[in-house]
């Protein structure tokens, strides 16, 4: 039996705010764990051979939250990482969808470190700063706070600025612990190249 597949095929679903981590989290999870990783803006970029940023141009924050829940809702229970954009609890038929594949996972970071790591980031993919009433940063991650509180199973705390890779070994460590039956037993902390 290889000890990197699991019996149980339900995902480890990653939500959070935008420059949450959840992107890199789910890279190093993927190479530590040997599971397969979904990132879901990739997988709407692959589907629609678009960039993100220019669907929400093209037709807008409230048909892309269409389109990114429809696609969403066509996820499988495979026993895989899922890495959600920060606009996926904005639809609560996608995350019912993926909480019923799986379980979710908050990656809670202080508003503080987000703003500092977005200011650094293009903002043409957050859902908010480009409609017809768009928010400050602040505004966003405010108005999201809710959809994410409603939308976890579990909550992983990460209150201080640490690197990418001790951040991923908390997580491992986090994972094996609430949700040991997901988690391969052959995991490795020291396979962390993202």
């Amino acid at each position: 039996m290889n000890p990197f597949v699991l019996e149980n095929h339900e995902n480890i679903v990653l939500i959070g705010m935008p420059g949450s981590g959840k992107s890199s989290i789910g890279k190093r999870l993927h190479n530590m764990t040997k599971l397969p990783l979904l990132d879901i803006d990739d997988h709407i970029e692959y589907s629609t051979k678009k960039k993100v940023s220019d669907i929400i141009q093209e037709i807008g924050e409230d048909a892309f939250l269409d389109l990114e829940s429809e696609i969403v809702q066509s996820i499988k229970p495979q026993g895989m990482i899922i890495s959600c954009s920060g606009s996926v609890p904005l639809r609560q038929e996608a995350m019912n969808h993926l909480r019923e594949t799986g379980k979710s996972i908050y990656i809670d970071v202080p508003v503080s470190i987000i703003v500092a790591r977005l200011h650094r980031m293009k903002a043409d993919r957050i859902i908010g700063m480009n409609g017809k009433s768009p928010m400050t940063l602040e505004e966003v991650l405010a108005y999201r706070e809710s959809f994410y509180e409603m939308s976890y199973d579990y909550r992983f705390s990460c209150t201080d600025n640490i690197t990418a890779d001790e951040k991923a070994i908390r997580f491992l460590d986090f994972c094996k612990m609430k949700i040991p039956d997901l988690i391969p037993k052959e995991s490795k902390k020291e396979k962390l190249a993202a």
